[in-house]
């Protein structure tokens, strides 16, 4: 089965499943003699289009993947985190009590009142927006 390159592939990435990263750690503790590297002339020997930084990134988390359930297609805790999770919360608030008091809510309500949340939750400067 011949591989496509990575960069020729389509823009959305497929999670790899943790049993195949599982598979491609166990090669490199025993066939591998520990050396990450080689792993990727390996597998791509085999049909994987592995890249050698993916297969070092795996290596170095590899004590996460080992504890992970077999299942999972990925590790926990990755993707995107909220950076604003608190404030955002706070203000859905203050937006919804103004609504219920039939209050005006407008954009520039909004924006004073974010950033004076974000003045009271933040140690650092204030930022406008």
């Amino acid at each position: 089965m011949p591989t496509t390159p990575i960069s020729k592939m389509a823009s959305r990435r497929n999670a790899i499943p943790l049993w195949k990263k599982k598979d491609v750690l166990n090669w490199i503790n025993t066939t591998g003699k520990g050396i990450p590297s080689r792993a990727e002339a390996h597998f791509r020997n085999q049909g994987w289009a592995l890249d050698p930084g993916t297969v070092r990134r795996w290596w170095r988390s590899r004590e996460d993947i080992w504890a992970a359930k077999p299942h999972q297609q990925r590790l926990s805790g990755g993707g995107r985190k909220k950076t604003l999770g608190v404030l955002e919360d706070l203000l859905l608030e203050f937006i919804v009590m103004r609504r219920l008091k039939k209050e005006k809510v407008t954009r520039e309500w909004i924006a004073v009142q974010a950033l004076e949340l974000y003045a009271e939750i933040d140690d650092g400067p204030t930022r406008t927006f």
